[in-house]
């Protein structure tokens, strides 16, 4: 069973529901992210909320990690523009990168693992057990994140002053 809005615990009688329910999802993660850029990049980042609609998040290097458990599984991903992630990871390590190299790969990885670390303990609370998994990181211009037939993901838009970057997260109930 997807955790999407649609097909949660309980049902969900209208579109205030659903929109509730994907805001109650969302935010974790949304918290997350801008503590994690917030504290180790010094770095702002907007968002208009949470979304079901079927636009792919696309990228030029993408954070992906699974979310394993008893009684729901699930998946994070983190894609960032070029311009996004440089600004990003220059900020964090203090000095102007211009190309996406090795050191910028780790950081996405490190993003990516603390962004779902923080979220987890929200989740936990909200009756969602998740253990840890590594990131793995994919490189590469407009990276897509092909999905089963049916799978409905919360894709989060966010900009930064040197680009946008989107979370994109599902969570399903085994």
């Amino acid at each position: 069973m997807v955790a999407s809005p649609q097909k949660t615990r309980g049902r969900l009688q209208n579109k205030d529901d659903i929109v509730t329910r994907m805001n109650d999802l969302a935010a974790p993660f949304i918290l997350s992210t801008w503590n994690v850029l917030g504290t180790m990049a010094m770095t702002e980042a907007a968002t208009t909320g949470p979304s079901l609609e079927e636009k792919r998040s696309v990228g030029d290097i993408t954070g992906f990690v699974g979310m394993p458990g008893e009684k729901a599984k699930g998946y994070l991903a983190m894609s960032f523009s070029k311009s996004c992630v440089l600004g990003i990871v220059s900020n964090m390590f203090g000095e102007l990168l211009a190309e996406i190299n090795d050191d910028v790969v780790d950081a996405v990885g490190e993003i990516t693992n603390m962004v779902m670390g923080g979220a987890k303990g929200a989740l936990s609370k909200m009756g969602y057990k998740f253990g840890m998994a590594v990131p793995t990181v994919l490189i590469g211009n407009n990276i897509r994140i092909a999905r089963p037939p049916g799978d409905k993901p919360i894709i989060i838009p966010f900009t930064t002053a040197d680009g946008p970057f989107f979370v994109e997260f599902n969570i399903i109930e085994q």
